[in-house]
């Protein structure tokens, strides 16, 4: 058994007291050693040593019995219990309402029980109670607590953040998981109805559109930075149907109908004028841009045919030499020495008879433009005069006769009997120009007999040729052919 150092003084003075006293009681006197006023009989419990005694005061927890009362004071409350200073299981020595044995008070931050503290925990699930400053909203009900299953809908807060549902950002809305609205319960500036700036790439408000979108069409309002022009109608959106009359801008394009390449004029689809509503260099009244193939003024005009003639650019497949003028084309009649080649068939606008002499009238040397067989140095004959009632064909200021004067004349064939050409001519004398007249050119233009009215009698050449006529004149004329002068 280990004593402590006070333990074996007072042994030591009380054994040493002890045989002094036996001495004394041998003699009969019982003295009072230590003069504190108390002798062993009167129960001195230490009487070498004057602190020790029946009126000394105990000290608690020093492992002395001070007042001699049988032993040290390690319960000073009273409560039963000794102080947890000497091994006791009394944590609190000055309150006799705390030990082991009283049922513990909550919240009250005493170890009434002195069991590991106060009772923060009375549901034991591991959270302290809000009343301590704990997560535990309700410390009477092991489900709840930070961290439980939160569903919304049954009025209660299981996971304690303030809300009927999960709310882990602590922005006050329960999250879409635990069937609330807050679509992002990571960020607490995102909830319903929080501020939606357009163009972030967020949907602050949790109404599905990056921007605050009241009427819930997917499209931010312009007020928020987005592309709805009027966030209070689900049917007014950029991708909405718009039709012109109404005086309603349904799609959001600026104008009543729809124009998709925002030059403000709508399509022809939705009942406007735009033409092309994939371009918006293409609306009624632009300028247009020829021959690209589009039609920008959306006049529904052909683009190679810039001067609306009706024929297209030779410059791009067409007929038309001179696409900026109407009055120039292949249909049109040609006006003559002015310069300009209007028909497009790119002649000389100074021969006309297109014969390859310019007009005398214009530094050329075609005395008549009008006709293609009139020029300087023609060789050939014609029978009508060249337009103008001149037969001057070769342009030298005279008309000459194609056949002269000769007079034709028949003579008898002696061996057939037949009167055959002798001299080819005229009957009686030359025509003038254009003129037809009489002309014996070959056998059948002479008789083949000869009625002879004086003997009344048809006569072969012969026979006529013994009446003693000339072989080579007067022979009668069958009526020969008709030729007609032909002159240049």
């Amino acid at each position: 058994m280990y004593l402590s150092l006070p333990r074996l003084l007072v042994l030591s003075v009380a054994l040493t007291l002890g045989c002094s006293q036996e001495a004394d009681k041998s003699s009969g006197v019982v003295e009072d050693l230590d003069g504190d006023g108390f002798t062993v009989d009167q129960g001195d419990c230490a009487d070498g040593d004057p602190s020790i005694g029946p009126r000394a005061e105990e000290v608690p927890y020093d492992g002395i019995d001070n007042d001699c009362d049988g032993q040290d004071l390690d319960d000073v409350d009273g409560d039963g219990f000794a102080a947890d200073l000497v091994g006791g299981p009394d944590c609190d020595d000055e309150d006799e309402s705390v030990h082991p044995d009283v049922e513990e008070v909550p919240y009250d931050g005493i170890d009434n029980d002195c069991a590991d503290g106060d009772l923060t925990d009375v549901d034991g699930d591991g959270f302290d109670s809000t009343e301590v400053d704990g997560p535990d909203c309700d410390d009477a009900d092991p489900d709840i607590h930070p961290g439980s299953t939160d569903l919304v809908g049954d009025g209660i807060d299981h996971n304690c953040d303030e809300n009927d549902g999960v709310d882990a950002d602590g922005d006050g809305y329960p999250s879409e998981a635990s069937g609330g609205e807050d679509c992002d319960d990571g960020s607490a500036s995102t909830w319903p109805g929080a501020p939606d700036p357009h163009g972030d790439g967020i949907d602050q408000d949790c109404d599905d559109a990056d921007g605050v979108d009241r009427d819930g069409d997917g499209y931010a309002s312009w007020e928020a930075g987005g592309t709805d022009c009027d966030d209070s109608s689900s049917v007014i959106n950029p991708d909405a149907s718009d039709i012109v009359g109404d005086g309603i801008d349904q799609n959001c394009d600026g104008v009543d109908g729809t124009d998709m390449d925002g030059d403000g004029e709508p399509s022809l689809e939705s009942g406007g004028n735009d033409c092309d509503d994939s371009d918006s260099q293409a609306y009624p009244g632009a300028e247009e841009l020829w021959y690209d193939g589009i039609d920008q003024g959306c006049d529904g005009g052909d683009d190679y045919d810039a001067d609306g003639d009706g024929e297209q650019s030779d410059g791009h497949g067409g007929t038309d030499c001179d696409d900026t003028d109407a009055s120039i084309g292949q249909t049109v009649a040609e006006t003559w020495y002015d310069g300009i080649d209007q028909n497009c068939d790119g002649a000389n606008d100074y021969d006309a008879d297109g014969d390859g002499f310019d007009s005398e009238d214009h530094s050329g040397t075609d005395c008549y433009d009008h006709s293609a067989d009139a020029w300087p140095g023609q060789t050939a004959f014609f029978t009508s005069d060249r337009g103008d009632g001149s037969f001057d064909y070769d342009c030298d200021g005279a008309e000459e006769e194609e056949t002269d004067s000769t007079i034709g004349a028949c003579t008898c064939d002696i061996t057939n009997l037949i009167f055959e050409v002798h001299t080819e001519g005229w009957v009686s004398s030359a025509a003038s120009c254009g003129v037809s007249g009489a002309y014996i050119s070959d056998d059948a233009h002479c008789p083949r007999t000869y009625w002879d009215g004086f003997t009344g009698t048809t006569l072969n050449c012969y026979q006529y040729l013994d009446s003693g006529t000339t072989q080579t004149s007067g022979w009668p004329v069958y009526g020969g052919g008709s030729v007609t002068q032909a002159c240049r």
